[in-house]
């Protein structure tokens, strides 16, 4: 039956469905006999005011309509309509005006407003762009009418032509009331064409009567039950959030654009008989659908969508122009098990529950869940809005005139995502997206949009399959993902193994330098001997393929040798760091389980008993010819790294010949390392990027440049080294990489390539690296020690705004971003790393169940294995991935999920701090809660300020900690476990009391106690912290303007909410001679009928 209905009739089943459940309507909206001179304003309109002093003038909340008309028309009939519709609804001639308890309206009698109507002439091409200049211009909601028009001739239309441009502040209409007033004037129009009276419904009440009944209707008991609802029903929200593709900007600017949206009639009528069968509308299907799109966008099964309702319950309401709209948070939750069929009904009871208590104002919502704000104004709480237009087509009939009317899209919105759907004649939608440009790219708007179609024809061609199991990429995507992005269709590098490439290397240049730097230096020859000779030593000790040898040595030409030794006898390499304390030493041998272990005399008494242990010294008799080469196969282990485990106890990584060949013939062919490059050997033997520093010199004909024990540690010797050893090829971790560009300016003109990798690359020090070392190439790698040494790599060739991405992947390697079901994950949505490819570690040394948790059947090329490496990331449009964080490092505070890496990368883009470091800890209550830690040069009380502009609360630290001296671990990165303890117990957010001293900072420090029932307020408490809101603020503000006369906006004290800084910002502009008039005093109101 429901699918025979007319669009009318279905508009008007939708509104009732609305309304379902709603019994007992409450009575009419009385007349106010108070002062209309001195009224309150709406819940709406507080809210728009606070935005409005958060941004004077702005443009964003302006609606603005073009009205094109064809025929006759008579400008001045025109000019006279709008005046009548001047004197018809008080709100449009309404002005808004601080008093020293709040805003107030200001309703202007008849005739005192009038609104100029300019004529121009424009071609037809200039008109979108005079709508758009016209619409950026903001008001002054003091002064009313908030209402600007224009009328423009067509000058190069065929016949005669015209646009009506109006542009009203929404503080005084909404949707429907434009729809009105284009209605209202073409009926005055008609009336004064024909000299005739204009038939229109006669208004029983005004906007002003409902903001008074509203806030009186709205209190007591029935407001706290509806409270009490949305309490309960957006209690623990979620953090998570949809990526963008720039940082969110502490002060948006509301710079918009759109895309369109089209639905096919077929799916749409499939979609209605779905709605149908649950006894739902079109718009509860609709929000089903956008409902899984934000949630694979953002990771959560569990979204808010925003939807701005009518307002207008009463039937004495429709009539009247007036912000009346109002928008309500629907949470949609679900298990991902559940069919599209079954989410539809839930939905329907979503919106239902929330129709049953929509006349709280949103507002009052966000206060009362105490959601975080931006600097310009707009909440967390619902940042994507869906909008079903199901209202019949506007209509202007006048005589001698046909009219249509266009929306004015002037590039601006109000929220990051809003999807405007418009069903259209035929039965289908014809809609659009808007989105804000400083957040989002077009690409990712059209991939939202072709995500919405995806779901949208996979639910209907299915309504019973599961929720999670719904596609949201285009086959077409899908296919570029797994093809072109994951290097799918690269080839590894071939070469011999690593024994004969070396081999090959000695024969060409034997008498070239080999190793260099402060000990031992070796010619080819001379190095390829000595491996021969440890070669020799280790066969006659039984050692064999695949068996493990322990290289105990300091960095140097012995180690070099050594490891070319173990290599040549056809052994694993296992590296045991003498800068490692004696404990993690022995472990790694129990651990590792070496046949033998080679060392020196000095650093054999550090050994416990265990395997045997053989002294260098004991080569010199061994001969140095070649030994047989060892039968070794690409899939047969090289090395044995150990990794930190989750356990406590280090995981042995077995790495394949195969896959370290592909790494080091890579990084030759694209670093283009050879004879006549040096390259610095400082890495940990324990860290993966020791192996390429010291074989990737030897395999190309380059020398390697030994730093020494512990040199990685010393900067200045580093930069000593460098210089005299005249090193062209250098690898450093973040961490010590700003260690060693923070000392005296040295330009290393010797350095031709800056790698960087282990740690997240900053964006502040990759332009720090560029700027001091200008001869450099500098290349972000990134890679995981199970999928040897680096997978991907990206050259940084300029600063970067945000987030250096890591690169695409190298050759050989398959990468792929993939959700909780592997399923790949849309360009610029985060998932979890998989990769795969000749680089691929064996697995876990004697660790089966750990390996097979890690290294994963892979669903896209049967019979291999992914490496699940625990990393969000996400593909970035050009094919490069840029680095998340750990998903083992979120965390839910206060029922916020919060990346301490994405808190950390906020702390670190201060310009004051030179380096960062977020953890997790719980306090004595077991909540978890976030500490910072920092070295620079700023002061933790801005430091926080900052954050607080750039972060929702729950992802602010708790505590903030400036570090001296960071702890270094063996690898050279910070060792986070050695971080100090914060100073006590005290939030980063709390201060010791401090007295007021001055008159200024007493008269601040009693409006605050004032409004937050405080006892007393000291000089550094700060109004935000306390409890204080956007709408307390407003009222803080106007007390301290009435008692002090100076003029401070909403920004201000928002950036300054402690006592000390607003009366500092006070003085000033009392020396500045900034000082607000004193306002005359206010009539009395009538308070026969009582207000809030």
């Amino acid at each position: 039956m429901a699918s025979r209905l007319s669009a009318e009739q279905r508009a008007l089943l939708d509104r009732l469905l609305e309304r379902e459940d709603r019994a007992g309507s409450p009575a009419g909206v009385p007349r106010w006999t108070g002062d209309r001179e001195h009224a309150p304003l709406s819940f709406g309109q507080e809210r728009l005011h606070y935005v409005e002093r958060l941004r004077p003038g702005s443009p964003a909340y302006q609606l603005c309509g073009a009205l094109r008309m064809r025929g006759e028309l008579r400008v001045d009939l025109i000019e006279q309509a709008i005046t009548a519709m001047l004197a018809r609804h008080e709100v449009l001639r309404t002005g808004f005006v601080e008093g020293p308890d709040g805003v107030e309206q200001v309703v202007h009698p008849p005739g005192s407003s009038s609104v100029d109507l300019p004529v121009r002439e424009l071609p037809g091409d200039d008109v979108r762009a005079r709508v758009a200049e016209l619409a950026g211009t903001g008001f002054d909601l003091t002064r009313p009418p908030l209402l600007r028009a224009e009328l423009v001739r067509v000058g190069d239309a065929l016949g005669p032509e015209w646009v009506l441009l109006l542009c009203v502040h929404h503080i005084v209409v909404d949707g429907w009331s434009l729809g009105l007033l284009v209605a209202e004037l073409a009926e005055v129009y008609r009336a004064l064409a024909e000299g005739d009276r204009p038939r229109l419904p006669e208004l029983e009440v005004q906007y002003v009567d409902f903001a008074v009944w509203q806030r009186e209707r709205l209190s007591g008991a029935t407001l706290a039950e509806q409270l009490r609802f949305w309490r309960d029903e957006l209690t623990d929200l979620p953090g998570g959030d949809l990526p963008t593709d720039r940082p969110r900007p502490a002060e948006r600017s509301y710079a918009g654009a759109t895309v369109p949206i089209t639905v096919a009639p077929t799916v749409l009528r499939a979609l209605r008989t779905i709605a149908d069968d649950s006894r739902a509308t079109l718009f509860m299907a609709m929000v089903s659908v956008l409902s899984v799109v934000l949630g694979r966008w953002s990771g959560e099964r569990d979204v808010v969508v925003g939807t701005p309702m009518a307002g207008r319950r009463r039937a004495e309401l429709e009539p009247v122009v007036g912000f009346f709209v109002n928008t309500l948070p629907l949470r949609v939750r679900h298990t991902g098990h559940e069919s599209f069929r079954e989410l539809v009904r839930r939905v329907r009871e979503v919106c239902v529950r929330a129709y049953a208590h929509q006349d709280v104002p949103f507002e009052r919502i966000v206060h009362e869940l105490a959601s975080d704000r931006d600097a310009s104004g707009q909440t967390t709480l619902a940042r994507h809005w869906i909008v079903l237009h199901n209202t019949p087509p506007l209509r202007f009939d006048a005589p001698g005139l046909t009219a249509e009317l266009e929306p004015a899209l002037v590039g601006s919105v109000r929220c990051d995502l809003s999807f405007q759907l418009v069903p259209d004649q035929d039965g289908g939608i014809a809609g659009w997206l808007e989105f804000s440009t400083e957040l989002f790219d077009r690409d990712t708007a059209e991939r939202i949009v072709d995500a919405l179609h995806t779901v949208l024809g996979a639910a209907v061609a299915d309504p019973d399959r599961a929720v999670a199991e719904l596609p949201v990429l285009p086959t077409a995507s899908r296919q570029e993902l797994l093809e072109r992005h994951s290097g799918a269709g690269s080839v590894p590098t071939t070469e011999p193994g690593l024994v004969s490439w070396f081999e090959e290397q000695v024969d060409r240049t034997p008498n070239a330098p080999a190793v260099g730097g402060d000990g031992e230096r070796l010619t080819y020859r001379e190095l390829d001997e000595r491996a021969n000779r440890i070669a020799h030593l280790l066969r006659s000790a039984g050692t064999g393929p695949e068996d493990r040898v322990g290289v105990f040595l300091p960095p140097g030409a012995d180690l070099l040798a050594t490891v070319l030794g173990v290599l040549k006898a056809g052994a694993v390499y296992l590296p045991l760091d003498p800068g490692y304390p004696p404990g993690r030493v022995n472990l790694l041998v129990e651990l590792g389980a070496p046949r033998l272990i080679l060392t020196t005399p000095g650093l054999r008494a550090r050994l416990d008993t265990g395997p045997p242990v053989r002294d260098l010294s004991a080569v010199s008799g061994q001969p140095t010819h070649r030994p047989a080469p060892a039968r070794t196969w690409p899939d047969s282990v090289a090395y044995l790294l150990f990794t930190s485990g989750s356990t406590g106890r280090p995981k042995g990584v077995l790495g394949t010949h195969g896959g370290l060949v592909n790494r080091l013939a890579g990084m030759r062919d694209a670093f283009r390392v050879g004879a006549g490059d040096r390259v610095l050997q400082k890495a940990p033997l324990g860290f993966d990027v020791s192996l390429w520093e010291l074989l990737l010199p030897v395999l190309t004909g380059a020398a390697v440049v030994p730093a020494g024990l512990d040199g990685h540690r010393d900067a200045e010797h580093l930069h000593e080294l460098i210089d005299r050893e005249r090193v062209t090829v250098c690898h450093f971790v973040p961490s010590m990489l700003r260690e060693f560009l923070d000392g005296p300016h040295r330009a290393h003109d010797s350095v031709r390539l800056l790698l960087s990798g282990g740690e997240e690359l900053p964006a502040d020090l990759a332009a720090t690296a560029l700027r001091r070392l200008p001869n450099a190439e500098l290349v972000n790698q990134y890679g995981p020690t199970e999928t040897t040494v680096d997978v991907t790599a990206t050259a940084v060739s300029a600063p970067v705004p945000a987030r250096v991405p890591i690169g695409g992947m190298l050759p050989g390697v398959r990468g792929y971003v993939l959700d909780e079901l592997c399923r790949p994950q849309p360009v610029g949505v985060a998932g979890e790393l998989h990769l795969g490819g000749v680089q691929l570690a064996r697995g876990y040394l004697g660790q089966p169940g750990r390996t097979a948790e890690r290294f994963v059947p892979d669903p896209f090329v049967p019979g291999e294995r992914l490496y699940a490496t625990g990393d969000r990331v996400r593909w970035l449009p050009d094919g490069s991935l840029e680095f998340r964080g750990r998903l083992d490092e979120q965390v839910k505070i206060r029922g916020n999920r919060v990346e301490p890496g994405e808190v950390e990368a906020e702390l670190a883009a201060h310009p004051g701090v030179e380096r960062a470091v977020v953890v997790v800890d719980t306090g004595e209550t077991g909540d978890p809660r976030l500490r910072g830690y920092f070295s620079g040069r700023v002061q933790p009380a801005e430091l926080l300020n900052f954050l607080r502009q750039r972060l929702p609360g729950p992802a602010v630290p708790a505590h903030l900690t400036e570090v001296d001296r960071w702890p270094v671990g063996v690898h050279g990165k910070v060792d986070r476990a050695a971080l100090p303890p914060p100073d006590g117990d005290r939030p980063a957010a709390g201060s010791t009391y401090v007295a007021p001293s001055t008159p200024v900072q007493h008269v601040v420090a009693g409006v605050f106690a004032e409004l937050l029932h405080q006892e007393r307020i000291g000089v550094n408490d700060s109004f935000l912290d306390l409890g204080g809101h956007s709408l307390l603020a407003i009222r803080a503000l106007s007390r301290i303007r009435a008692r002090l006369q100076v003029d401070l906006r909403v920004a201000q004290f928002f950036d300054s909410p402690d006592v000390a800084s607003i009366a500092e910002l006070i003085e000033r502009q009392r020396r500045d001679g900034q000082v607000t008039p004193s306002a005359a005093p206010i009539p009395k109101v009538d308070r026969r009928r009582p207000r809030p």
